[in-house]
């Protein structure tokens, strides 16, 4: 029999009063299911789990009389309030990332082969590690904000706080594999839609992928045998910045392959890399992290931008390594907290949907997070086999 292909899956996102309705609707048009996590999301909040953690945090007014979900009260508590705005969604975000995921696995079942995924907070919440690519629906602010005025009947105010709290255009470009504009008349956008979805659904667009992908695999091939495989892994996984790097190992007593592997997959030894959270550096340090670690060292001589420096860096980022090594007992939570921070491992600990015994994670529900912790697994094993 067979193997069922995997379905592809196509992750539209934007801001509101963009177009993702009309662009969904080509979509399906053009052969997508359509995946609605908005829909998703509504139903995740029915349940008395994400109910009683809500109301444990926002209090008992966000509940209606029949013990649903108050969704406009809710919202105008977490909007008001950026940390509690974040609580929210750590609540919300791995049970919405889990039902998505039981509903991809059932349309494979059903042998569909191409899914849009509509998530407004596709970045966010993690969902685009389950897409093949991303498509942003942009348009200009004037524009967005007369359509959400006279589609969800809003004062001027209220649109302008919505569309605030939201990401800029340079957000959705800087992630998306593609991105459409609907400034112009709805006959444009539907064409401009319409070439893209067929694009991913067209076999002469599979068979260039799959000869380019053949051209590629014969290209590497003849490096591997041409200049042997240690010599091509070794460009892929170098061993810059080799004596801090064994200085800063030995002093933390951390394996200095492991630290080669973070570099290597947090900034591919850019000291100058800098993330869109402002985590800095060759290892990534964000500022919050950075003081913690001062604290535990007694360190008040180093400021944040002292960070630049690639001695500071991996001298502060073996040191967070080493801290949360002894804090969470195994490598693959330590680099778990490294990468989704450690307030959000401690609940995972706690939870045996994603912990058995509180010390090993049986799976990690920040999908992000759970690919940062293999490529760095992965690297490292390069690092131990090439060196």
């Amino acid at each position: 029999m067979e193997k069922q292909k995997t379905p592809f899956v196509v992750g539209l996102t934007g801001q509101t009063g963009a177009g993702k309705t009309t662009v969904a609707k080509i979509f399906v048009e053009e052969g997508f299911v359509h995946l609605n996590a908005d829909l998703t999301a509504r139903e995740v909040a029915k349940r008395e789990d994400v109910l009683n953690a809500l109301t444990e945090v926002f209090g008992k007014e966000i509940r209606n009389e029949d013990g649903s979900l108050n969704r406009p009260i809710l919202a105008a508590k977490a909007f008001a309030d950026e940390h509690l705005h974040h609580v929210m969604e750590q609540i919300m975000f791995p049970p919405i990332i889990e039902a998505i995921k039981t509903q991809i696995d059932a349309y494979h079942r059903e042998g569909k082969d191409f899914i849009l995924l509509d998530a407004p907070t596709l970045f966010e919440s993690g969902a685009d590690a389950l897409c093949d690519k991303k498509v942003a629906i942009l348009a200009d602010a004037a524009l967005r904000k007369a359509r959400i005025i006279r589609r969800d009947q809003l004062s001027v105010q209220q649109a302008e706080i919505r569309m605030n709290a939201q990401k800029n255009d340079g957000y959705y470009k800087l992630r998306c594999d593609y991105t459409l504009y609907n400034n112009g008349t709805e006959e444009q956008l539907c064409q401009d839609v319409r070439t893209l979805a067929r694009s991913f659904v067209s076999p002469q667009k599979k068979e260039k992928r799959n000869v380019l992908f053949l051209v590629i695999a014969t290209l590497i091939g003849i490096l591997l045998i041409k200049f042997g495989y240690e010599l091509v892994y070794r460009n892929f996984y170098p061993q810059e910045y080799a004596t801090l790097v064994e200085y800063y190992a030995e002093e933390t007593r951390i394996d200095p392959d492991l630290i080669y592997a973070v570099i290597k997959c947090e900034s591919n030894f850019d000291a100058n890399a800098l993330s869109y959270a402002d985590a800095r550096g060759l290892m990534q340090i964000t500022e919050d992290a950075f003081s913690w670690v001062a604290y535990r060292l007694g360190d008040d001589e180093v400021c944040y931008d002292d960070l630049w420096q690639p001695k500071e860096n991996i001298r502060f980022g073996s040191s967070l390594l080493r801290l949360l090594l002894d804090e969470f007992q195994t490598e693959e939570t330590a680099l778990a907290a490294y990468h989704a921070g450690q307030g959000n491992v401690a609940l995972w600990l706690s939870d045996s949907r994603y912990s058995e015994d509180g010390v090993t994670l049986s799976s990690i529900p920040f999908p992000t997070t759970a690919e940062y912790v293999k490529r760095v697994s992965k690297a490292r094993s390069f690092y131990e086999r090439l060196y």
